[in-house]
């Protein structure tokens, strides 16, 4: 299953991939992701398939808040085991 639950979801973890590999030039928030996460869960996040994705969180199936989702991937990452 690919954990990524939105297009701009994918982009942003695409970048924090960038971040990881030596991009110069990234906003705090990716700096601050690419600290929190290993290159193999971002790369997992960033590979996910966009057909069917909304364009952002927020339109995922019922009205649910961004941190609500955001914490349920932050639990998802923390529950699999990345070597």
């Amino acid at each position: 299953m690919s954990p990524s639950v939105s297009r701009s979801q994918q982009r942003f973890m695409g970048m924090v991939v960038s971040a990881k590999e030596g991009a110069k030039g990234m906003s705090g928030k990716v700096k601050e992701a690419a600290k929190g996460m290993s290159l193999k869960s971002a790369r997992d996040f960033a590979s996910t398939k966009l057909k069917g994705l909304p364009e952002k969180i927020g339109q995922v199936g019922k009205a649910v808040g961004k941190s609500a989702v955001m914490g349920a991937v932050v639990r998802r990452i923390k529950n699999k085991k990345v070597a």
